[in-house]
C-alpha cells in the first residue's frame, strides 16, 4: 500500500514542525509512505530533522496576502499524486492541515483494521483537518469544488457528495 500525506501550510512554522514531529513519532513509519508539504507563504521554516524526509512544494503563484483557496491545494495533491484515476500510482492520498497532531497509532487504526478495508473516503478531526481518500472515491465523488473558498463551505459540499455516494 502506497500512501502520500500532503500537508498544507501557511506561515506557521510551529504548527508544521509539531505536526511532522508527531507524524514521524507515529506508526506511519511501518507503512510505505511519503510526505509532501504545500507551502503557501514566502516565510517558511522547516526544522533540519525533516528536510531530508519531506518534499516541499513552494506555491509561488499564490501571493502572501492570499489566505484562501485550500481546495486548489487539495486538488493539486490529488491530481499530482494519483496521476490517473483509472490506474492510480498511489493507494491513498491524505490531505492534512498543518496544525494536526498525530496519535501514536493512527495509521494502524486507519489502515490496519479489517473493518476499514472497504472504505475509500475517511475524515478525521474537525472539518477537513485530515481527509484520506482513494482514487475510487474521487472517481465517484469528484474533486473539491474550487468555487468554494470560504471556511466550511468547501467541506460541506465535499462531505455531502461523499455521503450521497
Amino acid at each position: 500500500m502506497k500512501i502520500i500525506l500532503s500537508i498544507v501550510t501557511y506561515k506557521n512554522e510551529e504548527h508544521l514542525n509539531r505536526n511532522l514531529q508527531s507524524l514521524y513519532a507515529s506508526d506511519i513509519t511501518k507503512f510505505n509512505f511519503k510526505v509532501e508539504i504545500i507551502n503557501n507563504h514566502s516565510y517558511f521554516i522547516l526544522h533540519d530533522e525533516f528536510k531530508h524526509k519531506v518534499k516541499v512544494l513552494n506555491n509561488s503563484l499564490r501571493p502572501d496576502w492570499s489566505t484562501g483557496h485550500i481546495t486548489k491545494d487539495y486538488n493539486s495533491a490529488l491530481v499530482r499524486n494519483f496521476v490517473k484515476l483509472s490506474n492510480p500510482e498511489v493507494d491513498w492520498v491524505i490531505t492534512v492541515q498543518d496544525d494536526v497532531i498525530w496519535k501514536p497509532n493512527w495509521a494502524t487504526e486507519l489502515f490496519g483494521r479489517a473493518e476499514h478495508h472497504n472504505l475509500n473516503f475517511i475524515t478525521s478531526g474537525i472539518g477537513d483537518s485530515i481527509v484520506a481518500c482513494t482514487a475510487e472515491a474521487i472517481r465517484h465523488i469528484g474533486l473539491w469544488d474550487e468555487r468554494f473558498n470560504a471556511i466550511a463551505t468547501h467541506e460541506g459540499d465535499m462531505f455531502a457528495r461523499a455521503v450521497l455516494w
